[in-house]
């Protein structure tokens, strides 16, 4: 079954002739470019990697690390989000007006270099999750070729491992919008504080970690095996969040939770 899977990905991407693929640098949309890389020449397909305040600054890294690497064409495109004010605000909305705003900048870049089809990475666990940014996506046209072949997350990551992808068992990322609850605006210096807070808790090796803002209090989440060594590590934890910018810091018990309790239902 899973084969088949990789086969009609495969032939699906070989009958697009000409894609751009938004690539954040994860484990799902490393996989598509790998298999648009096998499917297709270098000159019919384009990595766009949107780059923002919104976005942690590792992730950046990353990409282009890896793209050069495997000799896969890149372009870095910066956006603004937080110069609109349907994003700074903070609704539930939110992710459907910067995914708007962000599919504009990608289809005129996809447009300026003559490839017919726009790729995102979206599979079939993504359906069971909140995510306004789809609808914007499925606006404006872009093509889901992982849910189209029906692979799912783990089998994603079964492929990623066989063709050996450096970040085939990376936990999910999100957005640093995402660490704020709904109707708290989003500033620079927040973003700031929290992508700092995570990468030295990342330093400290906690994988999959976030570093979620209530006011001014930093309420981090591990895996749950990780909570040991964050007790023997607290003061060191404390002190550095402390100096980030956070007044208080605490340590969630329910471990990583997807969207952290800030989901709108």
């Amino acid at each position: 079954m899973l084969e088949q899977k990789l086969r009609k990905l495969l032939t699906g991407l070989r009958k697009m002739g000409r894609v751009a693929i938004c690539f954040s640098g994860g484990t799902d949309s490393s996989f598509l470019a790998r298999a648009a890389g096998e499917a297709l020449e270098r000159d019919k397909l384009l990595l766009l990697h949107v780059s923002s305040e919104l976005v942690p600054r590792q992730e950046r890294g990353f990409v282009e690390t890896w793209t050069a690497a495997n000799g896969l064409p890149l372009k870095i495109i910066t956006a603004a989000p937080l110069a609109n004010e349907a994003v700074v605000r903070n609704d539930p909305q939110r992710c459907y007006f910067c995914k708007k705003a962000i599919m504009e900048l990608v289809f005129a870049e996809a447009e300026k270099n003559g490839l017919k089809h726009v790729l995102d990475g979206i599979n079939r666990d993504d359906l069971d999750d909140y995510r306004p940014g789809n609808r914007a996506a499925d606006e404006y046209g872009v093509r889901h070729p992982l849910l189209e072949a029906g692979l799912d997350k783990a089998e994603i990551r079964i492929l990623a491992q066989r063709w050996k992808l450096p970040n085939w068992d990376t936990p999910p990322s999100a957005c640093l919008a995402s660490r704020l609850p709904y109707g708290t605006k989003l500033t620079s210096e927040r973003l700031v504080q929290v992508d700092r807070a995570e990468e030295f808790l990342r330093q400290l090796g906690y994988r999959g970690c976030r570093v979620r803002c209530r006011d001014d209090a930093a309420k981090i989440e591990l895996q749950p095996a990780d909570f040991v060594s964050a007790a023997e590590n607290a003061r060191l934890i404390v002190e550095k969040l402390r100096e980030i910018g956070f007044r208080e810091v605490l340590l969630d018990l329910r471990g990583y939770v997807r969207g952290g309790g800030f989901h709108p239902n």
